[in-house]
C-alpha cells in the first residue's frame, strides 16, 4: 500500500482595520461562523487556521462565540492556530524591526488567548523576499505556507513539488510549504468528485503531501459561493469525502507534517507573491501586454512553447504599488518615519517586543496603521476605499499625537525640513508644528501633497487621483453576455460593467493635493476651462502648475515657514515673477501666500485659481458638508457654482474655514474614481476639487498678491 496522501487545510480569516462593523459581521455570519460549525461537526479532520488580529478584536468584542469555538478545536488538537503579522501588514513592505515585533506579538497574543504555540507562519498575500527568513526565525517562526508558483521561478516544477523545502538568511532556517495552486482553483469552485479524483491521481502518483491554503471568504461570502458551499451542500459533501476516504488521504496539520516528513530539499525563492498580484502591481500597458503573451501561450499554436516558458513568466513585485500610486507611497514613507520616531524616543525594547504588556499605545497605533488592505488595489477595493485610507491615516496619526504629547513643553513646536519625504529622489519640505504636518512639492509647483492635522486624525487631501486601470478597457468593451452555471466563478473571472463608462472614465492629468496655482484665460470658454482646471486638465497657461520652484531662503529649525520663487519665460520679452509662501501660526492656521509680478510688457492672466482637492468633507455621511457665507448647506458629492471670500468644511470630527483675501469665484466638483471590487466594479466619491478663481485681467505694473488661510474651528 501506497503511504497515505496527507492533506493540509489552511484557512486564513481577515477583515481590514478600518472595515464596516456590519460588513464584518456579514462575513462572519455568511462564511467564518458556517466554516467553523461545519468542521467542528467533523472532528477527525484538524486543520490550520490563520485568524488575522483586526478579525480576532472585533471577535472578542462583537462575536465571543466565535472565540470560543475556535478555543474548543484548539484544545480537543483539531485545530492548529498560525501566525502572522500582528495586524496583517505585507511584511516586507514595514521596517525590518516591526516586522520581528509584530509577529512575535501575533504569536504571544494566541498564546495568551488559547495557549497556543503558533510557529507557521500566514504569509500576508504571500509577499515574499529573500531576507525574510532571518527575521521570521527571529520571531520563532518554523514554516511559512507561500505558493507553488513561487518555487517555479527557483527553477523546481511544481509536479514536481511535494512536502517542505529549507531556505535560509544568515544562517536561519525556516521551512517553506507550498500551496498548491491547482487545489485553490478547485475548493470550492468545483464538485466534489473532481476534486476527489485529483487527490487520487495525486496519491497514486506517490505524491506525500498537498496543502490547500485560501481566503476563508472564499465558502460562503464571494459572489456566488454562499449557495454553492453550504445551500447546495458542496461543504458537507466535502467533508464528508475526506472522512470516506480516509485509507489513503490523512488530512492533517503542518506541524505534524514538518515532524512526519523531513525537508524534500533546500531552496532559495526570488522576490514573488501569487500570479495574480504581480500582475495587478504591473503599470497598465504592461499588464495588457502581459495578458497578450499568456493568451498567444494557451494557443494551440504555442502550447508546448507556453507549458516550458509560463513558468518563469510573471509581473512585479509588490512594492511596484508603491511607484503606480503616490497615495500608496505616501502612506508608506509616512508610516516608515513614525516607525524610526518610535525607536529613536525609546518606545521599544532594545531587543524587541516578546509580549502584548511592552506595546505602548503610540507603537500599537503605528502597527495598527500597517495593515496592508489600503496600501495596494488588485480585485478588491484596497486603497481606492476611502474609509480603509481614512482609517489607517487615522491610526498613523493617532501615534504621531502621542509621539507629540511625548515632548512635554515641546509639544506641537514649528519645524521645517528639506528632504526626500516621498522617496522619489528629489526635496520636497516638510512644515509641522501646531497640530499639522504638511508636505509641500517645490519641483512639482509648489503643491501641497499632504496635509495632516492631527488633532481630528485626518489628511485632508486622502483621496485618490484618477489613473487608468486596465479593466477600465474591458468595462468600456461592456459585455452583458451572461452564461447559467450551479457552480460559482472564480473572483477572478467576473465580467465586469459599468453604466456610462466613458462619462466616468476620467483621468487626472496632473497630481492632486491643495493650493494647486493655475492661470487661466479669460473670455469665450472660460467656464469651459476653469472646469476642466478643477478636473487637472486645464490648460495651464504657462506652464505655472508644473513649473520648479526654488528656495528663497534657507529653513528655519524653529520655524514652520517656506518661502519659494520661480521665474517663467512667459511671451516674447516678458517674465513672469511666482512667489509662493507656506506658513503654520501658533493659532492653528495654515496660511498660503502667492505673488504674481510680470517682468517686461504687460502679461495678460484672465483668472489665477488654487484648487484644493479635499476629503473632507468626505462622502457617506449627510453631516459631511460645505457650509457657503450665505448660510447654504452643500452635501458632500454635490456640485455648485458660487461667490465669496471664504467657506467652511464640516464633518462629523470638526470643521475647518478657508478664507482668502481677495473675493473668488468658487467651483466645488465631486471626484469619482472606478476600480474593482469583489463584486465586480464600483464608483466611489474620493474628493470634492474646489477651485477658487480670482479675477485677473492683465499684470503689470505692481504685483498682485494673494492670501489664503485654512484654520481648525470649534467641533460641530
Amino acid at each position: 500500500m501506497a503511504e497515505a496522501l496527507r492533506l493540509v487545510l489552511d484557512l486564513h480569516c481577515h477583515q481590514p482595520i478600518g472595515n464596516f462593523g456590519w460588513v464584518i459581521e456579514k462575513a462572519t455570519a455568511g462564511s467564518y461562523r458556517p466554516l467553523l460549525q461545519a468542521l467542528a461537526r467533523h472532528q477527525k479532520i484538524p486543520f490550520v487556521l490563520h485568524v488575522s488580529g483586526p478579525l480576532l478584536e472585533w471577535w472578542l468584542s462583537n462575536a465571543r462565540d466565535m472565540v470560543d469555538l475556535v478555543a474548543t478545536g484548539v484544545k480537543r488538537g483539531q485545530i492548529e492556530l498560525q501566525a502572522s503579522g500582528l495586524f496583517e501588514p505585507i511584511l516586507p513592505s514595514i521596517p525590518r524591526r516591526d516586522r520581528i515585533d509584530q509577529v512575535r506579538l501575533h504569536r504571544a497574543w494566541l498564546a495568551d488567548q488559547f495557549g497556543a504555540d503558533a510557529t507557521s507562519l500566514w504569509l500576508t498575500e504571500r509577499v515574499w523576499e529573500p531576507t525574510l527568513p532571518s527575521d521570521l526565525a527571529a520571531a520563532g517562526i518554523r514554516s511559512v505556507v507561500v505558493d507553488d508558483t513561487h518555487f517555479e521561478g527557483a527553477g523546481l516544477s511544481i509536479d514536481e513539488l511535494d512536502g517542505s523545502y529549507a531556505t535560509e538568511d544568515e544562517g536561519h532556517v525556516v521551512r517553506l510549504f507550498p500551496i498548491s495552486q491547482k487545489l485553490r482553483y478547485l475548493i470550492p469552485f468545483k464538485p466534489v468528485e473532481e476534486i476527489v479524483a485529483w487527490l487520487k491521481e495525486r496519491h497514486t502518483a506517490g505524491q506525500k503531501l498537498l496543502v490547500f491554503g485560501d481566503d476563508g471568504e472564499k465558502f460562503g461570502l464571494w459572489p456566488g459561493t454562499q449557495e454553492w458551499v453550504y445551500g447546495a451542500g458542496w461543504l458537507q459533501k466535502f467533508l464528508a469525502a475526506i472522512e470516506a476516504n480516509r485509507a489513503w488521504l490523512k488530512p492533517t496539520t503542518l506541524a505534524e507534517a514538518e515532524r512526519a516528513l523531513p525537508p524534500a530539499g533546500r531552496v532559495y525563492l526570488p522576490t514573488a507573491s501569487y500570479f495574480e498580484m504581480g500582475h495587478w502591481s504591473l503599470p497598465p500597458k504592461a499588464q495588457v501586454a502581459l495578458d497578450a503573451v499568456m493568451k498567444a501561450l494557451d494557443s494551440k499554436a504555442h502550447v508546448e512553447v507556453g507549458a516550458a516558458v509560463k513558468p518563469f513568466l510573471r509581473g512585479a513585485t509588490w512594492r511596484n504599488f508603491l511607484a503606480r500610486y503616490p497615495e500608496a507611497n505616501r502612506l508608506a514613507q509616512r508610516m516608515a518615519r513614525l516607525s524610526e520616531q518610535t525607536r529613536r524616543m525609546g518606545l521599544r525594547p532594545p531587543d524587541g517586543l516578546h509580549s502584548i504588556e511592552q506595546l505602548h499605545p503610540a507603537v500599537r497605533a503605528l502597527f495598527r496603521g500597517q495593515c496592508n488592505c489600503a496600501y495596494w488595489h488588485g480585485v478588491f477595493g484596497g486603497l481606492y476605499l476611502p474609509f480603509l485610507r481614512d482609517a489607517i491615516v487615522g491610526e498613523l496619526l493617532d501615534a504621531r499625537a502621542r509621539l507629540e504629547a511625548l515632548r512635554g513643553d515641546q509639544a506641537g513646536a514649528p519645524h521645517a525640513e528639506q528632504t526626500d519625504l516621498d522617496c522619489d529622489g528629489v526635496d520636497e519640505v516638510l512644515l509641522e508644528g501646531h497640530g499639522w504636518s504638511a508636505w509641500i512639492a517645490p519641483s512639482r509647483g509648489g503643491l501641497v501633497e499632504l496635509l495632516d492635522h492631527w488633532p481630528t486624525r485626518r489628511n485632508l487631501l486622502n483621496g485618490i487621483a484618477r489613473v487608468h486601470e486596465a479593466y477600465h478597457d474591458e468595462l468600456r468593451r461592456r459585455d452583458d453576455a451572461h452564461a447559467a452555471q450551479l457552480a460559482p466563478k472564480s473572483i477572478h473571472d467576473q465580467k465586469l460593467a459599468l453604466e456610462n463608462a466613458e462619462e466616468l472614465l476620467r483621468y487626472d492629468e496632473r497630481g492632486r493635493g491643495a493650493f494647486a496655482l493655475e492661470l487661466v484665460t479669460d473670455g469665450p470658454g472660460s467656464e469651459e476651462r476653469l472646469a476642466a482646471t478643477a478636473e487637472t486638465r486645464g490648460p495651464d497657461r504657462y506652464g505655472v502648475a508644473v513649473a520648479p520652484l526654488r528656495l528663497t531662503r534657507p529653513l528655519s529649525a524653529d520655524r514652520a515657514r517656506v518661502d519659494l520663487a520661480a521665474t517663467i519665460e512667459a511671451a516674447r520679452g516678458t517674465r513672469l515673477d511666482v512667489t509662493r509662501s507656506f506658513e503654520l501660526h501658533a493659532d492653528g492656521a495654515f496660511e498660503a501666500t502667492v505673488t504674481l509680478a510680470a517682468i517686461g510688457r504687460p502679461l495678460p492672466i484672465g483668472w489665477a485659481t488654487l484648487r484644493f482637492d479635499l476629503s473632507v468633507p468626505g462622502a457617506g455621511l449627510d453631516e459631511r458638508r460645505f457650509v457657503l457665507q450665505d448660510g447654504r448647506r452643500v452635501p458632500a458629492g454635490e456640485a455648485v457654482v458660487f461667490a465669496g471670500d471664504a467657506l467652511e468644511l464640516a464633518d462629523e470630527r470638526g470643521r475647518f474655514r478657508i478664507e482668502a483675501s481677495r473675493p473668488f469665484t468658487a467651483r466645488i466638483t465631486p471626484i469619482r474614481t472606478v476600480s474593482r471590487s469583489e463584486s465586480g466594479v464600483e464608483t466611489c466619491l474620493q474628493a470634492s476639487a474646489l477651485l477658487l478663481a480670482f479675477e485677473l485681467k492683465t499684470l503689470s505694473g505692481e504685483p498682485w498678491r494673494l492670501l489664503v488661510r485654512l484654520k481648525p474651528l470649534a467641533a460641530t
